[in-house]
């Protein structure tokens, strides 16, 4: 049997910790039914004060105190996340540790310890003991990641008439020098907003706003995207097209892979497709090889 307790607290450093699992703390002692209420109780005031979003209790009497144990758990309920508490007692002073572990990374996020003299100060042992458990993620709260970067590749005019593509000759298309420059921002574990600027040498000049989802994690993982902005075409090449309108707004997407966030530069990989809703609807598609450098800036939306 399990319970949920959802919060959604706004506070100076909010920890959102949706799909978490929290298994019982069992003490190695004879226990009345009274007090083992008391601390299931004292161990959810502990979390729902320490964490704002969805977290759901296991009510059953169990003794789980390794990370296989509640890997098991965790994935019997569906959880992405599990905490669980180890205990030990030395005399009178019984020693409280709590682990947070990521069950899809199968690794440890946080850990924290409490310490009481005998069972009538336990309260101060598990609140300690879990409120370090998101001490360093509050302190992560307090920022974002930010990254900077460029894109070099090549753009394939679709039709005919897009872009000014024919050669000195007439007779041949050419290829498009994409020089792209752009930042961006993470939204959650999974999505990215950035604001790029899209250079096709001496063709075409444009700025863009993307949204990318992250498709899954790993080492190198991949992405989908999708992006609307402004875009200018010249009109060389096309003369008698000099009084038509080469500006307009213009529609991206993209698929590619990156590499892990974790790393302050990271390697892009994309291709995709640009239309621009101008007079002749230039449109390409593009191939863009990037490198992205990664830093850490305050999360102002916390202030």
């Amino acid at each position: 049997m399990s319970s949920k307790v959802c919060i959604f607290v706004v506070t100076l450093v909010a920890v959102s910790f949706c799909d978490l699992l929290v298994l019982p703390l069992n003490l190695p002692l004879s226990l009345d039914s009274v007090s083992q209420k008391a601390i299931l109780e004292l161990t959810k005031e502990a979390f729902t004060q320490s964490s704002a979003g969805e977290v759901t209790f296991l009510d059953e009497v169990i003794s789980c105190e390794n990370d296989s144990c509640a890997y098991f758990y965790a994935a019997e309920h569906d959880r992405n996340q599990v905490a669980y508490f180890r205990t030990h007692v030395l005399g009178k002073k019984i020693i409280v540790r709590s682990y947070l572990l990521d069950v899809k990374k199968q690794g440890v996020v946080s850990s924290g310890s409490g310490e009481a003299i005998g069972i009538e100060d336990l309260d101060s042992a598990i609140y300690s003991s879990v409120s370090a458990l998101f001490a360093s993620k509050k302190e992560e709260s307090l920022y974002n990641s930010v990254a900077f970067g460029t894109a070099f590749g090549y753009g394939f005019p679709v039709r005919e008439t897009s872009y000014p593509n024919r050669s000195d000759d007439g007779n041949s298309y050419k290829q498009i020098i994409y020089l792209d420059f752009l930042t961006s921002f993470d939204i959650n574990d999974n999505h990215q907003l950035s604001l790029e600027l899209h250079t096709a040498l001496g063709v075409a000049y444009g700025i863009h706003a993307n949204l990318t989802r992250k498709l899954f994690d790993g080492p190198v993982y991949p992405f989908l995207g999708l992006g609307i902005g402004l875009d200018y075409v010249s009109d060389q090449g096309h003369e008698l097209e000099r009084d038509t309108r080469m500006s307009g707004f213009a529609f991206n997407g993209q698929f590619g892979v990156t590499t892990t966030n974790d790393s302050p530069l990271s390697a892009l990989l994309r291709t995709g497709y640009k239309l621009v809703f101008n007079h002749r609807y230039d449109d390409t598609l593009f191939v863009q090889f990037g490198v992205i450098i990664r830093s850490r800036r305050p999360n102002w939306s916390l202030y």
